[in-house]
């Protein structure tokens, strides 16, 4: 749904294990981050299919930009 639309991805996963599924399906790990008194979070992100064909882009969009 997201590519139909040109939206990049992003998601965040509970453990490492799940952050390598996401992996496999072309997002790019962030730093993991520690949510005081919670648990650890392991960040990815897509950009959007749709832009990777229409404008080249070879690598990952940097969210806010």
């Amino acid at each position: 749904m997201a590519d139909a639309h040109g939206a990049a991805v992003y998601v965040e996963s509970t453990t490492r294990r799940s952050q390598r599924l996401v992996l496999r399906h072309g997002f790019t790990p962030r730093e993991p981050v520690t949510i005081p008194g919670g648990p650890r979070m392991y960040p990815s992100w897509r950009p959007s299919r749709a832009s990777v064909r229409q404008n080249g882009v070879s690598g990952p969009v940097t969210p806010g930009r």
